[in-house]
């Protein structure tokens, strides 16, 4: 019986830091709102409220934006800073090139990160005034394409050797004619 005791306590005594560690250890981050669109080298402001258990607005955490290009790697970080509402901040991040970015929000000292859905980052707006420079239009094998030329080569062929295979029936059935009725 001591010993059942013991052992039990010995496993809640294991299990103790653990329940400590755990007990008030989340938060929840919830987006005010982003913007329609975004674009690469453009500030973008995003505004969020960090809640304790989901329910208590909280200040005292260090929130950090951290996102990573799909396509490159590149990964980027932004902290975000205190508003005067209790709980909400604001981050300002810019985004150096277009493409798909994964991101999320953490807030220190908890370990779990708010995890969003991918960015779509569009490609940097040109000033108005600067001019675009205008490639001129190619056209022959460069503009459609090997695949496309060698396609339409590929079709010639077989239309020649189609029409190579019926004249040459058509002789043998031209030549057959002609030995039957000298046959007769």
């Amino acid at each position: 019986m001591i010993r059942r005791i013991i052992l039990i306590v010995g496993i809640l005594m294991l299990l103790l830091p653990a329940a400590v560690a755990l007990a008030g250890g989340w938060v929840v981050i919830s987006l005010d709102a982003l913007p329609d669109h975004i674009r690469a080298g453009e500030p973008v402001t995003l505004s969020f409220m960090v809640r304790q258990h989901g329910r208590t607005p909280i200040h005292d955490v260090e929130p950090k934006l951290t996102a990573t290009n799909v396509e490159t790697g590149q990964q980027i970080e932004a902290s975000a800073e205190p508003m005067k509402e209790l709980g909400r901040f604001m981050v300002t991040v810019d985004f150096p090139d277009e493409g798909q970015w994964e991101w999320s929000i953490s807030a220190e000292p908890f370990p779990q990160a708010a995890t969003f859905a991918p960015l779509t980052v569009l490609p940097a707006e040109q000033p108005a005034g600067s001019a675009q420079q205008i490639e001129p239009a190619v056209f022959g094998p460069a503009a459609f394409g090997w695949q496309i030329l060698a396609r339409w080569v590929g079709l010639a062929l077989l239309v020649a050797a189609a029409a190579f295979l019926a004249l040459d029936r058509w002789r043998g059935r031209a030549s057959a004619g002609t030995v039957t009725e000298n046959s007769r």
